[in-house]
């Protein structure tokens, strides 16, 4: 219980007063130095690490430790590929979601000022006298 109360005070002394040269140093110590040494580490060696972490008490009972570590590299070798092959289908769905939703999203319509101006068009050539005389609908009446 104590170790708890230590540790509040400690981040209580880096939120609080940041600026002070203990809050400085337990920032280079607690927080620097660990994420510069995560850092380093390869994301197949993290997950060996944690599964080694979660495997080993259960297996230290049964087996040697050499076993308890060939059973961790197993077993982080088929996380890291059950991870790989998860990331790599959830882009498959999305790139076919992406797909799905423009298909289903309306057709953009040609602006109604071409429309117009077609249908202007056309009435104009429907005004328009004919070429021949004959076709005249008054020169037909007056014969």
């Amino acid at each position: 219980m104590m170790g708890y109360g230590l540790c509040a005070l400690l981040l209580l002394i880096m939120k609080r007063w940041p600026d002070t040269p203990f809050a400085r140093a337990l920032h280079h110590w607690l927080v620097a130095l660990p994420l510069a040494s995560i850092e380093r580490v390869s994301r197949r060696r993290f997950i060996f690490l944690c599964v080694l972490l979660a495997v080993a008490p259960g297996m230290g009972a049964m087996v040697s430790a050499d076993l308890a570590i060939l059973v961790s590299m197993d077993i982080a070798t088929y996380v890291d590929i059950a991870l790989t092959a998860w990331t790599l289908a959830m882009f498959a769905r999305v790139r076919g979601a992406g797909r799905t939703i423009f298909a289903r999203l309306p057709r953009p319509r040609p602006p109604l000022g071409r429309a117009r101006r077609r249908r202007m068009a056309r009435r104009m050539t429907a005004r328009l006298k004919p070429a021949n005389d004959d076709d005249d609908p008054a020169a037909l009446r007056a014969a």
